[in-house]
């Protein structure tokens, strides 16, 4: 037996021709219909499938990799101790498209608490090394005649990441989360937030959570269409709460 397969063997990896060897690691593997690779944990093409196939009551960890691909779906995460590991920072995409004003599947308009790319509503939940966005170009509706605006009852919000009722002690290390206005909303439980990415215009951080940022960068994008420029954070902090957004050695960018 070689170096190598010895080491195979005991990190508990099945070398099959064309089977990944990091699989045995994950619970889940979420990969694109044309991913050619195998592996050796079970396989979806859906995230929404990927979570269902959780304990429903965990203990531990439910590892899901997130290969490279783009993945168009609005996800609820409500299992605990799921946790989401991109194979590559941006080229790991979550993704979907709403905004407030849109219309939505229904046929009324989506709101902007039914616009999130991510749910978040249960505890435990990490993420790391992934993208998470909402696909809906502000900018370029803004600029249209008669487009979407921020002072429209239904505008272009459009958040990418909700921390709802029953998420707490949420985790994110080394995550893009994009989108134009209201990007992250944070409102509920405890959160972390580590080396990520936050991007957008217009209060696009806000909501009633507790929240920890540690050296991310908060990067607000251009506004040249509307009159108003906004805020970076929004925070709607109870005051019964001793504190709601904490920043800690990270950067303004522009």
């Amino acid at each position: 037996m070689t170096m190598v397969s010895r080491r195979a063997v005991a990190a508990g990896l099945l070398l099959l021709p064309g089977v990944a060897s990091a699989a045995p690691r994950y619970d889940a593997i979420l990969k694109r219909p044309d991913d050619p690779r195998r592996f050796a944990a079970p396989t979806y093409e859906k995230l929404s499938a990927a979570v269902a196939a959780a304990p429903a009551n965990g203990t531990r960890p439910f590892r899901i990799l997130v290969a490279k691909g783009v993945f168009d779906e609005q996800v609820v995460i409500d299992k605990p101790f799921v946790q989401l590991v991109g194979e590559s920072r941006t080229g790991s995409i979550i993704t979907h498209l709403a905004a407030s004003g849109l219309i939505a599947p229904d046929g009324k308009r989506w709101g902007t608490f039914r616009t999130p790319t991510l749910f978040v509503r249960a505890p435990d939940f990490s993420a790391r090394n992934l993208t998470i966005r909402n696909a809906f170009d502000g900018l370029a509706e803004m600029s249209k005649p008669g487009g979407l605006h921020s002072h429209d009852g239904g505008g272009p919000q459009a958040v990418a990441l909700m921390l709802d009722k029953g998420s707490d002690r949420a985790r994110f290390s080394q995550v893009d989360i994009l989108s134009y206005q209201d990007t992250l909303f944070p409102d509920a439980g405890r959160s972390l937030f580590e080396r990520c990415l936050i991007a957008g215009s217009y209060d696009f951080i806000f909501g009633a959570g507790r929240a920890f940022f540690r050296d991310c960068e908060i990067r607000s994008l251009p506004r040249p269409v509307d009159p108003v420029d906004g805020y970076v954070v929004a925070p709607s902090t109870p005051i019964d709460q001793p504190f709601g957004f904490v920043f800690k050695a990270c950067r303004l960018t522009k």
